[in-house]
Order: structure tokens, then sequence, then C-alpha cells
């Protein structure tokens, strides 16, 4: 499964279900951002400045997302929804085409602070445009400056050039309540230290599905359990009784898992093979470890686990003897590592425990772990089920991943092409998808796999496998059977 907001470029080819929640763009605008060159010149920002923001503008709506979750000048937040009533802060979910609003990532407590689930002073605001009559011209087009000074503090102020002749409307979403229409061509600060400039505009078919009331409700419900978590723990009354109300919370062993000290394994002369063993490392770490729901169990057996990783690493090293990337004496040495850190996993045994601190010993620290841990724990949602595999997306697929098809399995090479021609149509979808993801999986230690929403993916074909195998074909039972016995 492609990382998100990679495989967030490719939404406009996936199709819905509940048209009364889709909406629909037919524009996208790609604006990049630019530095000045003082500022280029201070700082090493090649990276950054490979971020760009995408806006999609849709009849009564507007959605925007930035790459990596970069922030942008003149923008609140990374991934927007903007209605015709309402601005959200969003979460986007490319796998299953569907947005979510996004819950704080930090709680402030206070009964004079209301958390809502848009902002509510969007499009109430009473920020002030100043036409600062001039004119310029930005990558072809002939735009007017304005200075937009918020109303809260007059120091922030940003600069908009606006092609008001332009038949494309996006001043109306990003500057509400303002009497201008058209083109915004450029988003800068009043120094011109940075900005975003319009790099080029795309025809767009992006359907993204938002179920608007039940998201409201789970955010509501989030912010419900916060609130309850942050009296409980904040609570004076509770705090000041220390002999007689003791702090008890579950715990365990995990951080003392020999897999996390995998950095201090590899002692090689050659920085090669330590730089190896160091990218690969992580992905047996990951699967070892997962635990999706945030339960506090491991997902996966930890005896298979680590059998897995450790034969999936033994392929892989031995992929890249084979294809020269390493030599024979580092894939020795590889594996001589990898044995070590294996051994090491093996010996380990995962333990749970409860702790017991008195009040006066609760940090800020132990609270704000706690916090931080209810927070991940409610953004997991178990709609793995829903997934829609009509349309599956594949890293293995993208142009940027075929130079690593080479510590995959032959078969990931030519994946589509392999796939039997069953009877029924359902089936080839869910055995391409599964097949698929696993291919992804060899692969996740490149970056571009996003590893939750490939498990996801997973987990819904072999539940589709299951629910609906007696009622294949026999014939196709027994292409499938063939089939996986074939792969690599």
């Amino acid at each position: 499964m492609k990382n998100l907001f990679c495989s967030l470029l490719t939404l406009c080819s996936f199709t819905l279900l509940a048209q009364e929640n889709t909406y629909t763009f037919n524009q996208k605008l790609v604006y990049d951002f630019n530095v000045s060159d003082e500022l280029s010149a201070m700082y090493p920002i090649d990276d950054v400045l490979e971020n760009k923001l995408s806006i999609y503008i849709g009849n009564e709506s507007l959605l925007g997302h930035s790459d990596n979750d970069f922030l942008f000048e003149g923008f609140n937040s990374s991934a927007f929804l903007i209605t015709k009533d309402h601005y959200y802060d969003v979460k986007l979910n490319s796998l299953e085409n569907q947005i979510s609003i996004k819950t704080p990532t930090i709680y402030d407590y206070s009964e004079l602070k209301d958390y809502k689930p848009y902002n509510e002073l969007y499009f109430s605001n009473t920020n002030k445009l100043i036409n600062l009559n001039r004119t310029e011209k930005v990558n072809g087009y002939t735009c007017n400056n304005y200075e937009l000074i918020e109303s809260n503090t007059e120091s922030v102020k940003t600069i908009y050039c606006i092609d008001e002749k332009n038949a494309i409307n996006n001043a109306s979403f990003l500057l509400p309540k303002q009497s201008i229409k058209g083109l915004i061509v450029k988003i800068g600060d009043s120094n011109n230290s940075s900005s975003l400039i319009l790099n080029r505009i795309e025809q767009s078919n992006l359907k993204v599905h938002f179920d608007e009331k039940k998201s409201i409700k789970e955010y509501e419900d989030k912010i419900v359990k916060l609130k309850e978590l942050y009296k409980s723990l904040y609570d004076t009354d509770t705090i000041s009784q220390a002999d007689e109300l003791p702090y008890q919370y579950e715990s365990d062993n995990r951080y003392e898992d020999p897999l996390y000290n995998y950095f201090t394994i590899p002692t090689s002369e050659n920085d090669k093979v330590n730089t190896f063993f160091n990218s690969m490392a992580p992905l047996a770490l990951t699967v070892i470890t997962l635990d999706v729901d945030y339960d506090g169990d491991y997902d996966f057996d930890r005896a298979k686990a680590i059998k897995t990783s450790e034969e999936s690493t033994r392929k892989t090293i031995q992929s890249y003897k084979k294809n020269g990337l390493i030599t024979k004496d580092e894939a020795k040495e590889l594996n001589k590592y990898f044995k070590q850190y294996f051994d090491q996993a093996k010996s380990f045994k995962f333990e749970k425990y409860t702790e017991t601190l008195q009040n006066n010993e609760v940090t800020s620290d132990t609270i704000d772990a706690a916090v931080y841990a209810l927070d991940e724990t409610l953004d997991y949602q178990t709609n793995y089920k829903n997934t829609s595999l009509k349309d599956v997306q594949l890293a293995i697929d993208e142009e940027d991943s075929k130079l690593y098809l080479n510590i995959a399995p032959s078969h990931c090479k030519d994946l589509k092409n392999r796939i039997p021609d069953f009877s029924n149509i359902d089936l080839k979808a869910i055995v391409y998808n599964y097949t698929g993801q696993i291919c992804d999986l060899y692969i996740y230690q490149t970056g571009v796999v996003d590893l939750t929403s490939t498990v996801d993916a997973i987990r819904k074909s072999v539940w589709e496998l299951n629910k609906n195998y007696d009622s294949y074909k026999k014939e196709d039972k027994e292409k499938l059977i063939k089939f996986f016995d074939s792969l690599d």
C-alpha cells in the first residue's frame, strides 16, 4: 500500500458507493514552495522545497493537503476540507477514499475552552484585506496583490496575489467574508521570504467520502473521553491525598526488547554493511512488535513473526548479493549480524505488570504519557472490513518503486499478468490485492509503503477469502491453490 500522501495523488481513479456523502472535485491546483535566496543560503532546506500544496476545487467545496504534513504560510492545517458551512481539519485515508475529522493531538483541559469538530470562526472572521494596488506577473498569470491582516494580531500579515479575471475561483473559499473572487496565484509572507506559487492546473475527477454526521459524533466522543481522562489525572482532590489514593497503571517491558537496540549490533569496519543492517533491521522490529489496535498485545505470535522476519531477511540478503548490490563477504557478514540480532530476540520474554505510584510520585511526564497513549488508542477504528478492493493501488506498481523490486519475490515484478483468470471476478481482485500487499511489505524499508494500511488491506483479503471460499467453483479453487503453490 502506497504511503498516504503519495497515494492521495491517485485518488481520482477511485469510485465510491455512498453518493449522499460524496464530494466531487473537478480541478486540481498544485502550488510549489519557494524561499528567498537569503533564506536559502542561511539554511539547508532543499528537502523542504520539495513539499507541495495541492488544492482540489469542487462546486461547493475545497479540499487541500500538503506533502508530509508540512504547514505552509497562510494555512492553519496541513489537510483541510472547506464546505459551504464549515472548515474542517481532516485526516485522509486514501485506501478507503475517505476523510474524517482530525482529533487534537494535544488537549488542554479547560472549562473555558470548547473543542469543536470544525473551525467556528472561519466564516465569521473579521480579518482585513487591503488592496496594495500592485500588479505582478507570476508564471504567466497577471495578479493583484492584497495584504491580509489577522484581526487577533496586527503583526501577522499575509500577501495574496489574485488573478481576479480568472474563471477559477479558490479565493472565495480561502478568503471567506471578503468581497473578492478569482484564482490565488501566490501566497507569501509580508517580507517575501517564503511563498507558495501556483505551478500547474489539472483536470480532476477526484471523489472523496465524508460522512459528516458520523465523523462529528466520533470527534465529540473522543473529546469527551479526553476530558474525562484529564479531569481524573489533574483533579486536585485526588492528587492532594497521596497517601490515601495511590495511582496504578498497566505497563510492560517491551522497550527492554533487544530488537530496539539493533543499531548497537553491527560493528563492521565496512560502513556499507553497517548501513544495510541498520536499514533492514527496523522492518523486522516493526513486524515483530506490531500493535495496530494499541491493546497492549502484539498482533502476531512473536515466535512466528521472528521466524518469518528471519527468513525474509535471509532472502533479501541473498537477493542483494545475487544482483550485485553487495559482495559475498558482505552478505556473510550481514547474515552473521542478523543471526546475533534474532538470537537475542528469541531469548527475550515479553511481560506485563501493574505499577503503583503514590499521587505525589505522579509526574507531569507520567500524565502526559498516559494521555498520549489514550489519544493514540482513540485514533484506531476497526474498519478494515469496509475497504474496497475494486481499485487496488500498490506501491510495487509505482514507477519509483521499480528499482526496489529486486528485494521482493520475482512474481511481484509482473503480478497483474500472473493472476489466474478466475470465473469469479471478485476473487481475482481479492487475490491480486492479497498477493500485491505482501509484495509491498517486502519493499517496506524503502519508505514508500504505509504499513498500517497495508496490513488492513491484507486482513480484508483474508477475511473475504475465508468468508466466500465455499461458494467458489471447483475450478477456481484449483486455480487458487495452483497459483499460491507457484509463488516463490
